[in-house]
């Protein structure tokens, strides 16, 4: 399976909204024993600038809401760490 980061003008960034369909994704990868390997790409120069810190800051209106959008994108990373297929 490929998923494809497609956001090359921002360098690929990731967005609050992306951290709830990738973790999707991931599912519907490990739950397909067809799979054999997950490729993590991006489109253009640039795999991934990371996520997108300037939408917290703009979304947050507490730092009850700044720590949970840093935990979804840490749940993101730690999900795709363990996924059960080499990635």
């Amino acid at each position: 399976a490929t998923i494809r980061l497609n956001r090359p003008r921002h360098h690929n960034r990731l967005e609050a909204d992306d951290l709830g369909v990738l973790l999707e994704l991931f599912d519907r990868v490990e739950a397909d024993k067809a799979l054999r390997v997950l490729v993590l790409t991006g489109t253009g120069r640039t795999f991934s600038s990371g996520y997108d810190l300037g939408s917290v800051a703009e979304r947050a209106v507490s730092a009850n809401e700044q720590q949970s959008a840093g935990s979804a994108f840490e749940a993101v990373v730690n999900r795709l760490e363990d996924i059960a297929v080499p990635t």
